[in-house]
This record gives C-alpha cells, sequence and structure tokens, in this order.
C-alpha cells in the first residue's frame, strides 16, 4: 500500500477518536 494512504487511515482513525471523545455521552 501507498505510503499516503496509510497516513490517511490513521488519520481518519484520529478524527474518529476526537468525534467520540469531543460528543457528549
Amino acid at each position: 500500500s501507498y505510503p499516503l494512504q496509510r497516513n490517511f487511515h490513521l488519520f481518519s482513525i484520529s478524527i474518529k477518536e476526537f468525534l467520540c471523545v469531543s460528543a457528549p455521552p
């Protein structure tokens, strides 16, 4: 796989985790 694709995948996971933490329970 291309490094850019892998970085985008990790970036997407970081965004999802950030949204989960920011979202109220």
